[in-house]
């Protein structure tokens, strides 16, 4: 684009004369900052700019600009309107709207390989108007053909401040220096509405340094750059594999693998950012398998036969997770392509090669796709089956293979964590291998499963399932798994306060196996209760103020139905619908539409205030606490679990610790945690700015599960407040000295960063047999990313 420094002469003649006696050689008529040069024995001109670097952008020409560049392009013969095909490089035209646009030109970044940074390329060209697409491909021509052929070029449709469409745009970037830039690394910020792919209409192109064409599309979350090829005015798809990745350490080049074929489900990989905040991870690699079970074997075998061995690969769940088990920068496995719900009974029994169940069993098992999310699970089984999952936490954005490997819980004293109501798992090894792992009593028949899954392989044994339960993902891939469900049923959420002091005289001496059901405990008469619950709760649950006495008890009791069945839809989503319905199919109306509204302002004003006056930071909790209270909610079982959407989305953090029920050791833990809360103010004037939850959680078959019943404790911090990891380290640390390591566990998806990786595994009997197990599995740890791999390494 640009044409070289100009000569203060040109710089110096007068605007009328510049465009009065325009020149006919190669020396630039200079307008501004502008320059238009005629190509000598050639009808074609150039327009660059005098500082022989940087073409001016349209956002910098003032209308006189605009008028003199088309003066001077007239003068030589160029009708500005049809100059495209005779100008090499772009016609610098800016109508009214490119000249008021707020943002620059889009960004792109390149990452070249596995082992340099991601960085920009430096933009020299100018955002440009052309009235068809192709258009704006000639002009690129022309620039490669002149020079510009390492280069690379991005069109879009351009979108004015009002919101139009505004014609084709077109933007130039140098080549990087770290070679020539390639469509498998890039990614693209700052493109106008109308070129985002996201939106219906959009167009985006992109013409990277060797000249091949891309188009970004939308993909489920993420974009992917697919390659086309201009035949004639048409755009096709081009018949090629993807792009080969390089690979280089310290400048050494490694073996180069083998372009990645058409049929393997690649994407243009994205930097993720998790719920929190608090991790983030930019992979080299990306894949998003449907829901074929052999897709996701091939391109693992593609992996393991390309890829160096300690290339990591880790596959996501919606991202919610506060640890950073599943953050990786090799190769990331999108999740959202695997996702199915379908009941293992008739022909989809004999497909998986099922047992002869009887039928009441066989209609509570259920095949879902480890992508599938927890409210289309939910939604599902009630309204197509009848059915309902047994027990939940308290937010179903999740995938189903993002909650059950980590461990995640509600708080239902009758039942372990949510990895207890598997029966069967279906994943793929590092190198392809398909393997369903079972119990000894697993549904599979091994006879049927050898008849229809050949290639497979069939492990039914007790501990290898109970290995493969809580995993962290450091298997394999999960594709999918069976889940017991049972019928539908209602739920009716008492919530009352009491004090601090009261809640410990209440639960202790054991009360706890008296005040909730249980599967194997026989309640004993006692008169210390919660009052406004029922004798034996179903699910109950205590949130406290870690520097004061209120304390929240809420209850959950399956209800029978006897009058109109409550909405379908969650409680609270607005507030005009929410005063429109009975009170006991709603929680309280105006803290839930103001978190369902003004999540972020929620999350975030307790911070800041807590900031500014740190002393009123227990005041804020206290008042959270309070608005809390409600005589009663009745619903969708899954509804009744889900705290509501606004709460799940205020930005917060959290930390789990896992303490024995035995001994009325968690209510020792209560008053550590109180006490270093307390001693983490008198330190360091930080407050803890959340509640506390206290669930209860039945012990579990699962090696990295607690095998006894347990008490645990979320420590949620409002907002995102940078002493939260500290905090929690703390807590950790006293709960350790004071009840001896064996008796804190963690939460695999929770807060974790600032835990001595390898005491994780302390409270946990049985992490060695997990540990051989998983060795056995993945010998060449491919699924083991960098905190796993220091927390293995004890």
């Amino acid at each position: 684009m640009s044409i070289g420094r100009t000569g203060s002469g040109g710089g110096s003649t007068p605007l009328s004369q510049q465009i009065q006696n325009p020149q006919t050689s190669k020396e630039p008529v200079v307008i501004g900052q502008i320059a238009v040069a005629r190509v000598p024995s050639s009808d074609r001109v150039e327009v660059g700019a005098t500082d022989g670097v940087q073409a001016p952008r349209p956002s910098n020409l003032d209308r006189r600009g605009v008028a003199a560049v088309e003066a001077a392009l007239r003068s030589q013969g160029i009708d500005p309107n049809k100059a495209v095909a005779n100008v090499s490089g772009y016609l610098a035209r800016a109508p009214d709207d490119f000249r008021t646009r707020r943002d620059g030109p889009p960004t792109i970044q390149w990452h070249p390989s596995f082992f340099q940074k991601a960085g920009p390329l430096c933009g020299v060209g100018t955002l440009t108007e052309f009235k068809t697409r192709n258009e704006a491909f000639d002009a690129i021509a022309l620039r490669r053909a002149g020079g510009a052929q390492g280069h690379v070029f991005l069109v879009t449709i351009g979108t004015s401040v009002d919101g139009k469409s505004s014609g084709w745009m077109l933007a130039e970037y140098t080549e990087s220096r770290l070679g020539k830039v390639d469509l498998t690394e890039l990614s693209v910020a700052g493109l106008p509405l109308g070129g985002r792919p996201n939106q219906s209409s959009a167009e985006t192109y992109v013409v990277d340094g060797r000249g091949h064409l891309g188009q970004l599309r939308m993909n489920g979350q993420d974009w992917r750059l697919e390659e086309l090829a201009r035949q004639g005015s048409q755009l096709v798809p081009k018949s090629r594999g993807a792009p080969a990745f390089r690979l280089e350490l310290h400048g050494q080049k490694l073996d180069e693998p083998a372009p990645v074929a058409d049929s393997l489900p690649w994407v243009v990989p994205s930097t993720k950012t998790n719920h929190g905040k608090n991790v983030q991870f930019t992979p080299s690699i990306a894949f998003r398998p449907g829901p074929s079970i052999d897709e996701l074997g091939k391109t693992l075998a593609w992996i393991d036969a390309n890829l160096p061995k300690h290339v990591k690969v880790k596959a996501g769940g919606s991202l919610h997770s506060w640890s950073p088990v599943a953050a990786t920068n090799g190769v990331f496995i999108h999740p959202e392509g695997i996702r199915f719900i379908s009941s293992l009974t008739g022909a989809e029994a004999d497909r998986f090669g099922a047992r002869k169940l009887d039928p009441k069993s066989a209609e509570n098992l259920f095949r879902i796709g480890s992508g599938t999310q927890i409210r289309e699970i939910n939604r599902r089984l009630w309204d197509e089956f009848g059915k309902a999952l047994p027990v939940l936490g308290g937010f179903d954005g999740q995938t189903i293979g993002g909650v059950l490997p980590t461990g995640t819980h509600g708080s239902v004293l009758s039942s372990g964590p949510l990895a207890s109501m598997i029966r069967s798992i279906d994943l793929v090894r590092s190198d392809g291998q398909k393997v369903r792992i079972e119990p000894s009593a697993g549904p599979t028949d091994p006879d049927a499963f050898r008849a229809t899954h050949s290639g497979w392989e069939l492990v039914q044994d007790n501990s290898s399932f109970s290995a493969s339960l809580v995993n962290m993902g450091t298997l394999g891939v999960v594709h999918s798994y069976v889940v017991e469900a049972k019928d539908k049923f209602f739920l009716n959420e008492v919530r009352t306060e009491t004090t601090f002091a009261k809640s410990i005289q209440t639960l202790e001496g054991g009360n706890i196996y008296n005040l909730t059901e249980t599967s194997d405990r026989a309640a004993k008469p006692t008169s210390r209760r919660f009052e406004g619950h029922p004798e034996r709760a179903f699910h109950l649950e205590l949130l406290f103020n870690p520097h004061g006495e209120r304390v929240v008890v809420t209850s959950r009791q399956p209800t029978k139905l006897t009058g109109e069945e409550p909405p379908a839809e969650k409680p609270g989503r607005d507030l005009f619908r929410a005063l429109g319905t009975p009170d006991r199919f709603d929680r309280p109306d105006l803290p839930t539409w103001i978190t369902e509204n003004f999540h972020d302002f929620v999350g975030n004003i307790g911070t800041t205030l807590g900031k500014l006056i740190p002393k009123l930071t227990p005041g804020i909790v206290d008042r959270a606490l309070a608005s809390m209270s409600d005589a009663g909610y009745f619903g969708r079982s899954y509804n009744v679990f889900n705290i509501g959407d606004g709460a799940n989305q205020i930005p917060s953090l959290s930390g789990t610790l896992f303490v024995p029920l035995e001994g009325d050791k968690y209510l020792r833990a209560m008053e550590i945690i109180q006490r270093t809360a307390a001693e983490l103010v008198e330190n360091t004037g930080e407050y803890h700015n959340g509640p506390i939850s206290l669930r209860f959680v039945k012990g579990s078959d699962a090696h990295l599960a607690s095998q006894e019943d347990v008490a645990s404790f979320e420590l949620i911090f409002a907002g995102n407040p940078p002493h939260a990891e500290t905090h929690m380290k703390a807590y950790y640390e006293a709960l350790r000295k004071e009840l001896g390591p064996e008796s804190v566990r963690v939460h695999f998806g929770q807060l974790l960063q600032k835990l001595e990786p390898a005491s994780v595994f302390d409270g946990l009997p049985k992490a060695d047999a997990w540990k051989k197990f998983r060795n056995e599995l993945d010998p060449n740890a491919r699924f083991v990313n960098e905190w796993q791999a220091r927390a293995l390494s004890a």
